[in-house]
């Protein structure tokens, strides 16, 4: 985080300092600050590009203004760019933050517009852009008891928990913002906005949530031919990110293919490093087997070079991979079954404490470690795998098993750090479908109160660990789930129920996403039994 004087102010913003040619440039809403960008910011396939993010004035830890209108955060916005130097941008505008970029037209020139939950404004106002929401109107009300910033937050998802943390950034705002705001709008302080994007000649993608309570879509599809529809809220970049973050870079790709090659290139080298480990061969015995040369390698491991068609190929086939499945996810899934034997024939070192009662994939430590780089920080996440002796590469291949202990270090490393793990990953919960062929095919084919069951009966490599049975099945299912002895030697009752804990919740969020049916799970707990109780 940085800081730069802009109309007399501080404003504080975030720039990963990339070296590509174009940037994203975020805009925030109401009330809310650059942090409220953080799924994308910390995204993998995103960072390719220029990433910058900043506080309006009055918001986040930018300083506060003495009154607030339009004209004072384009210029804010108009400054950053001069600061920056930044040439090629497209700018990402949520809520009010849609309304500033499209404000900014008349004196800028993006290369893109990428907006969401915030539908044009006409002069007159035509308040049919909004929905008649109850909540509605504390977007423009200063002083807000604690019930009232509850219920404005809430009115800005479907399914997420509230947190303290979304709490306390939206109390941060300037206390005058929210009325000077919409005095300004009430005197007119602003352009048309339909009128600005007629003129407007560069791309242009409005995202409409289909479960937004604010924003009328129909009224933007009436005014913008450039629309798409996802099945969210109104913070749609927080509640569905994934989702929302492959549309953005979808729309990213139209301006520039040299960062498209450079992210095929990142999941490229990350894959073929960590498919040589797996295999057990330095990259001079890779280069004997393949017959590519030992510099060849080097290069696609570090980015430098693509390989080849049949290089790829030949390196997939050699493997045991599938090459376009692997190509096309970014990691190592599926053909082969990793577990016990990995240690023995692979490269990768693993502490013994790890390799004990296998019972996690990778694919489920998937939502902790998104959570960490998210909210912590990417060093953060090497720092503990370096103290835990954990190779990084070991993350892309998903179907290798850890031990449970691996979960509970870190959550216990977390802790220390002042972080809590299991708290916070539960908005990560269903990321990188890391329940694996749950998403692609349970969803499709079992009976809706028997997926938890089919989950056990088909990962064999719980039964070491739990046993499971379902205990009813009429319009509220039921799955009891107890550790068995054995595994019990090992970890304790409590360390099972944080992990199972999240497990559900991540259930909860893909089975809600592939149905489009509303899940509710409860779980029980009665002595050593975890009671889940599934309705619909």
């Amino acid at each position: 985080m940085a800081t730069f004087p802009s109309q007399g102010l501080e404003i504080n913003y975030f720039d990963n300092q990339s070296s590509s040619e174009l940037a994203l440039i975020f805009i925030h809403g109401n009330s809310h600050s650059l942090r409220t960008f953080r799924h994308q910011l910390a995204d993998e396939s995103l960072s390719v590009f220029r990433l910058i993010a900043f506080d309006l004035p009055g918001h986040g830890l930018s300083s506060p203004a003495a009154n607030y209108d339009m004209n004072l955060f384009v210029n804010v916005l108009k400054d950053l760019i001069a600061r920056l130097k930044v040439n090629k941008y497209i700018l990402v505008g949520h809520s009010l933050g849609g309304h500033i970029a499209v404000q900014a037209l008349s004196q800028l020139t993006p290369l893109g517009l990428f907006l969401f939950g915030a539908p044009p404004l006409k002069k007159p106002l035509d308040m049919n852009a909004f929905l008649p929401h109850k909540d509605l109107g504390l977007l423009f009300k200063n002083d807000l008891s604690y019930q009232e910033v509850t219920n404005l937050i809430k009115s800005f998802y479907k399914n997420r928990i509230i947190t303290d943390l979304d709490i306390s950034e939206l109390q941060k705002t300037d206390s005058n913002f929210r009325e000077s705001m919409a005095k300004s709008f009430g005197e007119g302080k602003y352009q048309d906005e339909c009128e600005l994007l007629r003129t407007y000649k560069g791309l242009k993608t409005y995202l409409i949530g289909t479960h937004d309570t604010l924003i009328n879509g129909e009224f933007i599809k009436a005014h913008i031919n450039t629309v798409q529809e996802i099945p969210s809220p109104h913070n749609m970049h927080i509640e569905n990110a994934v989702d929302f973050n492959q549309l953005l870079i979808k729309f990213c790709h139209q301006f520039s293919p040299i960062n498209n090659q450079k992210l095929e290139l990142k999941k490229i080298s990350q894959v073929w490093k960590a498919g040589r480990l797996l295999l057990g061969l330095s990259q001079k015995e890779l280069s004997k087997a393949l017959g590519i040369s030992q510099s060849g390698i080097s290069k696609y491991e570090s980015m430098h070079l693509e390989p080849s068609a049949s290089d790829w190929y030949n390196f997939c086939q050699f493997a045991g991979f599938d090459a376009h499945a692997t190509l096309d996810l970014g990691y190592i899934d599926g053909m082969k079954k990793y577990k016990n034997h990995l240690h023995a024939d692979s490269s990768f070192t693993l502490p013994m404490r790890y390799r004990v009662d296998f019972l996690l994939k990778i694919r489920e430590l998937i939502p902790y470690k998104h959570c960490i780089i998210t909210e912590l920080g990417e060093e953060i996440w090497s720092e503990f795998l370096k103290e835990a002796k954990v190779v990084p590469e070991m993350f892309y291949v998903y179907d290798f098993q850890l031990s449970l202990n691996f979960l509970n270090d870190l959550i216990k490393w977390c802790n220390k750090n002042n972080f809590d793990l299991i708290k916070s990953s539960k908005k990560y919960s269903a990321i990188l479908e890391n329940h694996g062929i749950l998403q692609n095919d349970y969803g499709k084919k079992q009976k809706r109160f028997s997926l938890i069951k089919s989950l056990f009966d088909n990962q064999p490599y719980y039964h070491r660990v739990f046993t499971g049975k379902l205990v009813s099945e009429d319009e509220v299912s039921t799955f009891s789930i107890s550790p068995t002895g054995e595994a019990l030697e090992h970890f304790s009752f409590d360390e099972f129920r944080h992990f199972l804990g999240t497990k559900t919740d991540s259930l909860q969020e893909i089975l809600n996403t592939i149905t489009g049916q509303q899940y509710q799970f409860e779980t029980k707990i009665e002595k050593d039994q975890i009671f889940i109780k599934v309705a619909v």
